[in-house]
């Protein structure tokens, strides 16, 4: 039931010339997810080794 819904709405989106707006950013988003999920584990390491410098030099600082 729930699925026909969801049907019967995204069919209405891609009609109306609003929603084909929407649509568009949608993929746009989704196209954008994919490629974090897809790059994830690099993203993460970067981030990682990013924040350790950060904490060294601070407590460089520190001392």
């Amino acid at each position: 039931m729930m699925k026909i819904k969801v049907l019967r709405s995204f069919r209405s989106l891609l009609k109306n010339k609003r929603g084909q707006g929407m649509l568009e950013y949608v993929l746009l988003l989704a196209v954008v997810a994919a490629v974090v999920m897809a790059f994830k584990k690099p993203i993460m390491d970067k981030f990682t080794d990013l924040t350790d410098a950060v904490g060294k030099k601070a407590d460089e600082v520190v001392k």
